[in-house]
Protein backbone atom coordinates (compact mmCIF):
# COMPACT_ATOMS: atom_id res chain seq x y z
CA UNK A 1 0.00 0.00 0.00
CA UNK A 2 1.14 3.51 -0.82
CA UNK A 3 -0.01 6.85 0.57
CA UNK A 4 -1.38 9.42 -1.87
CA UNK A 5 -2.23 13.08 -1.44
CA UNK A 6 -4.84 14.57 -3.75
CA UNK A 7 -5.59 18.28 -4.11
CA UNK A 8 -8.77 19.10 -6.00
CA UNK A 9 -10.17 22.49 -6.95
CA UNK A 10 -13.68 22.46 -8.41
CA UNK A 11 -16.96 24.35 -8.19
CA UNK A 12 -15.72 26.85 -5.62
CA UNK A 13 -14.22 24.19 -3.34
CA UNK A 14 -10.70 23.11 -2.45
CA UNK A 15 -10.28 19.53 -1.23
CA UNK A 16 -7.05 18.19 0.26
CA UNK A 17 -7.03 14.49 1.10
CA UNK A 18 -4.39 11.88 1.92
CA UNK A 19 -5.21 8.17 1.92
CA UNK A 20 -3.70 4.75 1.18
CA UNK A 21 -4.22 2.76 -2.01
CA UNK A 22 -2.61 -0.15 -3.85
CA UNK A 23 -1.21 1.76 -6.84
CA UNK A 24 -1.63 4.91 -8.98
CA UNK A 25 -4.47 3.52 -11.06
CA UNK A 26 -6.43 2.29 -8.05
CA UNK A 27 -5.85 5.61 -6.24
CA UNK A 28 -7.45 7.52 -9.13
CA UNK A 29 -10.54 5.31 -8.71
CA UNK A 30 -10.52 5.39 -4.89
CA UNK A 31 -10.43 9.21 -4.71
CA UNK A 32 -13.96 9.32 -6.13
CA UNK A 33 -15.26 7.07 -3.35
CA UNK A 34 -13.34 9.03 -0.74
CA UNK A 35 -14.75 12.39 -1.87
CA UNK A 36 -18.32 11.11 -2.23
CA UNK A 37 -18.03 9.84 1.36
CA UNK A 38 -17.16 13.37 2.50
CA UNK A 39 -13.59 12.59 3.51
CA UNK A 40 -10.78 15.09 3.21
CA UNK A 41 -10.30 18.72 4.20
CA UNK A 42 -12.81 20.91 2.42
CA UNK A 43 -12.55 24.66 2.04
CA UNK A 44 -13.72 27.50 -0.16
CA UNK A 45 -11.80 28.29 -3.35
CA UNK A 46 -12.84 31.64 -4.75
CA UNK A 47 -9.84 32.36 -6.97
CA UNK A 48 -10.59 29.96 -9.83
CA UNK A 49 -13.35 29.74 -12.39
CA UNK A 50 -16.03 27.49 -10.82
CA UNK A 51 -16.55 25.55 -14.05
CA UNK A 52 -12.89 24.42 -14.18
CA UNK A 53 -11.48 21.40 -12.36
CA UNK A 54 -7.87 21.02 -11.27
CA UNK A 55 -6.61 17.76 -9.78
CA UNK A 56 -3.07 17.09 -8.63
CA UNK A 57 -1.77 14.11 -6.74
CA UNK A 58 1.48 12.80 -5.40
CA UNK A 59 2.77 9.69 -3.74
CA UNK A 60 3.64 10.53 -0.15
CA UNK A 61 6.90 9.08 1.14
CA UNK A 62 6.16 7.60 4.55
CA UNK A 63 9.81 7.99 5.60
CA UNK A 64 9.76 11.80 5.42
Amino acid sequence: MKSYRFKIRYGGYFIDHTFKSENDEKASEDIVTEILSGRGSWGDERDLEPSKIFITYEEVNANE
